[in-house]
Parts: structure tokens; sequence; C-alpha cells
């Protein structure tokens, strides 16, 4: 696994494809509809990392993508929080 310094932010990333900035702006629905298709691709790619590990829990691509659905719920109740 890289160490902390190798792995490059989000936002570095999509700088460097040149994706960062999109075209119009988002709304609150738009943002909340995002994290959700969001959710729901990191659930199906847990369903495929523990098939592939043979259910192991502890293996780190499980681990890491159980930690991002979780991460994603909490980041989305957090903005609710704040456009309620």
């Amino acid at each position: 696994m890289p160490s902390t310094s190798q792995i490059l932010d989000l936002a570095d990333i999509l700088a460097a494809e040149g994706t960062l900035d999109l075209d119009q702006p988002q709304t609150a629905d738009d943002m909340r509809a995002a994290a959700a298709f969001a959710v729901e691709a990191v659930r199906q790619a847990y369903r495929v990392a523990y098939k592939h590990t043979n259910g192991d829990l502890d293996h780190d691509l499980v681990d890491a993508l159980d930690l991002a659905e979780v991460t994603i719920r909490e980041a989305l109740d957090a903005f609710d929080a704040l456009t309620a």
C-alpha cells in the first residue's frame, strides 16, 4: 500500500484529468443524488470484493470499502444537517 504522502487527494486527481469543475452550478439536490449514487456504487464494489475474498472482512479492500460507505453516509448526514 502506498504511503499517505503518495496518495493524491481526489481534487488533485480530478484537476489533473480536467474534470474538477462542472459546467453548471450544482444544487443541494444534485449533491444528495450524487452522494446516494456513490453509496450504492461503494456497496456494489463491497459485494464484489467480499465475494472475491471469500467473505474476508479483514481484507484491506473490503475494510476500505466499508469505511468509504460509512464516510460518505456521514458526510451526507452532515450536509443535510447544515442545509436543513
